[in-house]
């Protein structure tokens, strides 16, 4: 058994799953509903379709200095998780950003006991290697259960055994900037 959880480290609005190479489809959690009605998307790629996946109501998508601009309602179907499916061409292609540091939250279901874990890096050329700290949320404080260095690909680590229901994710680069495919939690057996 594993939780995993899919994201961009670059993206502010998106928290849920980049596409998988194969299928482009991408669902964007939106917590923060846009006023002025567009929903602007850190992807450089062709958009196939959008749609909102509560209603399936169909939304445009245009693109705007390299980046996907989807036109939303102007009420959130769901106040405090609204979720929309994205159709892309190929894989992700980000925007080039200047930050060096970026992190990833995730909040599981319950407090679960986690003894091992696994990053999967961005499928990028030329592969960078990241800085990493793995922290979880214990007695009202972040707590450093893991720290180390990524050769660029990925990794599975054994960590100091915590009980915890958040976990965070800190990535560091020299050059580009941080990103992170897939960080999966393995609970102890």
């Amino acid at each position: 058994m594993r939780f995993t959880a899919r994201a961009a480290v670059r993206s502010r609005i998106c928290r849920g799953a980049w596409p998988r190479a194969k299928t482009g489809r991408c669902y964007l959690h939106v917590f923060d509903w846009p006023k002025d009605g567009k929903l602007v998307v850190p992807l450089q790629n062709k958009a196939k379709s959008a749609k909102l996946l509560a209603s399936g109501e169909k939304l445009s998508v245009t693109s705007a200095d390299g980046k996907l601009v989807i036109k939303v309602p102007a009420t959130a179907p769901d106040a405090a998780d609204s979720v929309i499916a994205l159709q892309i061409e190929g894989e992700p292609v980000t925007p080039p950003l200047d930050a060096k540091s970026a992190w990833l939250e995730i909040e599981l279901e319950k407090p679960t006991t986690i003894g091992a874990f696994g990053l999967d890096e961005p499928d990028v050329w030329p592969r960078m290697s990241h800085k990493f700290t793995l922290e979880a949320f214990v007695g009202g404080e972040w707590k450093k259960i893991a720290d180390g260095k990524t050769n660029g690909h990925g990794m599975r680590k054994n960590s100091t055994p915590v009980t915890a229901q958040k976990f965070r994710l800190t990535m560091e680069c020299d050059k580009g900037s941080p990103g992170v495919a897939e960080l999966q939690l393995y609970p102890m057996d």
